[in-house]
């Protein structure tokens, strides 16, 4: 019975350990600030689960995250400026600026790229 807690206690506190170092050194490669949110501060990203939603919403309508290169991307083209309410973002090294169109309920409607 003792050789199975002892178990179960090195097995969580394993699982601990490995969340911390991802947390060290995976999060940091999103590059995100909290104060480069812009716009209403009910939807100013907080947490990794915000940069996560705000990452799929983007993918959604064509916009990628590249974390290796900490860049994004619209249709193979590196984005040089991204204007939102709820984010923003500049590359110098980019082509593309794109401005995001969101509804009331925060939602994206549409993506302008010029």
């Amino acid at each position: 019975m003792m050789k199975n807690r002892k178990r179960i206690a090195i097995a969580i506190g394993g699982v601990v350990l490995v969340g911390i170092i991802c947390a060290v050194f995976l999060l940091p490669k999103l590059n995100f600030d909290v104060s480069s949110v812009a716009g209403d501060s009910s939807q100013t990203i907080t947490s990794e689960n915000d940069l996560r939603v705000l990452l799929l919403e983007y993918a959604d309508h064509g916009l990628t995250y590249e974390a290796d290169t900490q860049t994004f991307y619209y249709d193979g083209q590196l984005v040089k400026k991204i204007v939102d309410s709820a984010y923003a973002h500049s590359n110098s090294d980019g082509t593309v600026q794109v401005t995001v169109s969101r509804d009331s309920d925060g939602k994206i409607t549409s993506l302008k790229v010029k």
